[in-house]
């Protein structure tokens, strides 16, 4: 364990790369400050673990954990690679150890579980990692772009629309909404593994679980009949605490086709409740194949912060992959 803390401190310029925020240029080191204590704090009380860091790997190792929310919905034990460390691929041997790194750890689930699902985030500058995943045969499932805006203190559009917080009497239209409004690039939408219906109900149980408290802000547009369409919001405290940065995420997003032009009225008017919260810096994530929501983040203002790739694998695909590589040899 004391090996691997040591690595992190050593990673501090990777580490960056995977805050949420690293487009905020003069806090990246305190960012990554941020997801090293995380991350050491996680490992010591058995929240995450470690996977490799032997020779045979080249000492290179990986951080995850099982996601208990997502192994109760989906069924099937879920984990997430938060970290992958001492990583190179610059010769044929660096390849051959990481590819065996991943290899090694998803037969280890597969003991462990029989059936699994795993994902990882990967910022798109850490290129070693993202070869690495590739290599490994994890597929990749999405693109993601975020906009940020950090001068929400003087945000001013030229219209103001009428919008209210959604109520739990909301939850029924709402989740309708969120599963009608299908974005077929989203994660769970362009993984395979999850069928359509699974990818919507989520979508519907997210927001329902927003109204009821997961969400800081469901802001919906307040006309005669259903809303349909919401913003979802959340204030990113411990962020905005270490940061010395007040920080707003917008979460999820859907618009009905009989709410035309309510994407753009509702992303301002929770823009203007991020400025009288005095938020300085609000963002929002999205695909990098949604040109409509990319038309409205800079037509409000918002900017281009980070990219990142969504990877995943089942215990499926991988012994598919593993049948394959025995007939090649």
């Amino acid at each position: 364990m004391d090996k691997v803390i040591a690595s992190l401190e050593a990673s501090h310029s990777r580490l960056g790369l995977y805050s949420p925020v690293n487009f905020l240029r003069n806090k990246v080191s305190e960012a990554a400050r941020l997801i090293n204590i995380e991350l050491v704090q996680s490992l010591n009380s058995n929240a995450a673990f470690v996977f490799g860091g032997e020779l045979s790997f080249k000492d290179s190792y990986l951080i995850y954990r099982k996601l208990v929310w997502d192994t109760d919905y989906f069924e099937i034990p879920t984990y997430r690679i938060d970290f992958i460390g001492n990583f190179t691929v610059s010769t044929p041997s660096d390849m051959i150890a990481s590819v065996k790194l991943i290899h090694a750890f998803l037969l280890h689930l597969c003991r462990e579980n029989g059936a699994y699902y795993v994902f990882a985030e990967v910022p798109s500058e850490d290129l070693t990692v993202l070869q690495c995943l590739t290599l490994a045969g994890m597929k990749l499932v999405e693109t993601r772009l975020t906009y940020q805006n950090t001068d929400i203190k003087n945000y001013q559009y030229s219209t103001r629309f009428p919008v209210r917080f959604a109520t739990e009497e909301d939850i029924s239209s709402l989740r309708q909404v969120a599963k009608n409004a299908r974005n077929v690039f989203d994660r769970f939408h362009a993984d395979p593994f999850f069928s359509t219906a699974v990818a919507d109900e989520f979508l519907a149980t997210y927001i329902a679980n927003s109204i009821k408290g997961y969400a800081d802000i469901v802001l919906v547009p307040n006309v005669e009949d259903e809303p349909g369409a919401f913003f979802t919001a959340n204030f990113c405290r411990e962020l905005s605490d270490t940061l010395n940065i007040t920080i707003a995420r917008i979460a999820l997003v859907a618009v009905s086709i009989n709410r035309s032009g309510w994407c753009t009225r509702l992303m301002s008017e929770i823009s203007y409740l991020f400025r009288e919260h005095n938020i300085e810096c609000g963002f929002i994530t999205t695909q990098s194949t949604n040109r409509a929501m990319i038309r409205v983040c800079e037509k409000l203002g918002y900017h281009y912060g980070r990219a990142s790739h969504i990877f995943s694998i089942n215990n499926q695909l991988h012994d598919r992959l593993q049948v394959e590589v025995a007939r090649a040899e």
